[in-house]
Formats: C-alpha cells, sequence, structure tokens
C-alpha cells in the first residue's frame, strides 16, 4: 500500500518536473527524496506508515517500549534510496542486476534465523516490527 501511494505522489512530481528541460535526474531524485523522508517521518513519529496501519503493524525500538527516533529511522531505512542509486547510476551494468536479488535473500536469512523475526535492516535502526 505504501509502495503504491509512493508511485502515485512519485507519477505526479515526476511529471510536473519532467516539464522542464533536463530535468528527468532531478525528478528521480526528488521523487526518491520524497519516498525516503515519507518513511523516515512516518516511522519516527507515528511508528508506522500507512500501509502499516492498515496491516496492524507497527515499528518499533528492540525493546518495544516506543517509537524509534529520527536518526533511528535513517539508519533503518537508508537501504532504499542506496540501492535505488546505486542501480540507477550503474543501470547500464547488467550484473547489477542481481544486487537487489542478493539483498532480498540477505533480508529474507535474517528474518527467518532470530526469534523477533528481524530484518537487517531492523538491527541497523534497532527497530522490530509488532502486530498491534
Amino acid at each position: 500500500m505504501d509502495e503504491m501511494l509512493c508511485v502515485v505522489v512519485s507519477i505526479a512530481v515526476f511529471s510536473w518536473i519532467s516539464g522542464f528541460p533536463g530535468s528527468n535526474m532531478f525528478a528521480e531524485i526528488a521523487s526518491l527524496l520524497f519516498i525516503f523522508v515519507y518513511y523516515v517521518f512516518c516511522h519516527s513519529y507515528y511508528g508506522q506508515t500507512i500501509g502499516k496501519y492498515f496491516f496492524g503493524i507497527k515499528v518499533l525500538r528492540v525493546a518495544e517500549d516506543g517509537h524509534i527516533s529520527a536518526i533511528q529511522a535513517i539508519v533503518r531505512d537508508v537501504y532504499v534510496p542506496f540501492l535505488t542509486i546505486l542501480s540507477l547510476v550503474y543501470s547500464d551494468q547488467p550484473t547489477l542486476v542481481f544486487v537487489p536479488i542478493i539483498w532480498l535473500l540477505i533480508e529474507v536469512s535474517f528474518l527467518l534465523s532470530n526469534e523477533k523475526s528481524r530484518a537487517l535492516h531492523d538491527y541497523w535502526g534497532g527497530s522490530v516490527v509488532v502486530r498491534i
């Protein structure tokens, strides 16, 4: 659900900005920035995004005693823009197509290997996703 919201906003931003000459890269960066800020803001101030709200889950500190801080949210969610920028900059490198697949395998292996089903980015951010 969050991805759908971000895609709609990104398309709107991209469409508006692309009307200016030579602005496609700027539009992509603006869309990426919106997505990153959306996740960081929602995780740090509300503990959940709109999609997490509808699915009844929340991001909390590992101790499950409150929302994560803005710094924790940045550290937790930085992999999204990093992987996106990597794929944009090196889009002509066919071997990099495997980076998201490798990332997914690492995340799933972390999810399946611990008691609280924490993904790698949850370890980085000192967070855990819980049902509410």
